[in-house]
């Protein structure tokens, strides 16, 4: 045996004496306990990054489907139509809506079509709300809507112009006479 090969033995020997003394042991047993603890805190933190990415997805997943329920009970209510649809469409209150018609100008948007009567009463000064957005209605009115009649408007929307035009938009029954027999 060398010289370097007898001062290794000692080293190893002087640290397996370390560890077997009640002191030596009472380390070993520690550095083994924090060695736990640090590979534990490691998965910890994983499974707590893993956590976060599960709730964020999560919550993405929440607003989507809450988005979509607000427009869906937006879209229950009366008065939503197809933007640029020949069709009749109901608009509710008694109501069809045919030949909606959109069109930008210089102006703003030029919105046109024919309201139907499908009540049993006449109505006189029926006035209607358009909404293409929140920011951008107006207003109409028909003078007279005989029961099973119908009647045509056209109404310029100021400063729409620049919109991009929407796929549904809202035309609200806002009111009028109606006279019974």
């Amino acid at each position: 045996m060398t010289q370097g090969d007898a001062a290794e033995n000692s080293r190893r020997a002087a640290w397996l004496e370390i560890f077997t003394t009640p002191l030596g042991k009472a380390v070993a047993v520690l550095a083994g306990v924090v060695l736990l603890l640090l590979v534990g805190l490691i998965l910890l933190i994983l499974n707590v990054s893993s956590l976060r990415t599960d709730t964020a997805g999560a919550m993405l997943e929440t607003e989507t489907a809450l988005a979509a329920l607000v427009k869906a009970q937006e879209h229950a209510e009366p008065g939503w139509v197809e933007a640029d649809f020949a069709d009749v469409q109901p608009l509710g209150w008694g109501f069809l809506l045919v030949d909606l018609t959109m069109e930008q100008t210089d102006e703003g948007t030029t919105v046109s079509g024919s309201v139907i009567n499908a009540t049993s009463l006449d109505h006189y000064n029926a006035l209607f709300l358009i909404m293409l957005t929140d920011e951008y209605t107006g207003e109409f009115e028909l003078d007279t809507l005989e029961s099973g009649g119908s009647d045509s408007f056209e109404l310029t929307i100021p400063g729409a112009g620049g919109l991009s035009m929407p796929d549904e938009v809202r035309i609200n029954y806002l009111g009028s006479e109606v006279v019974y027999y």
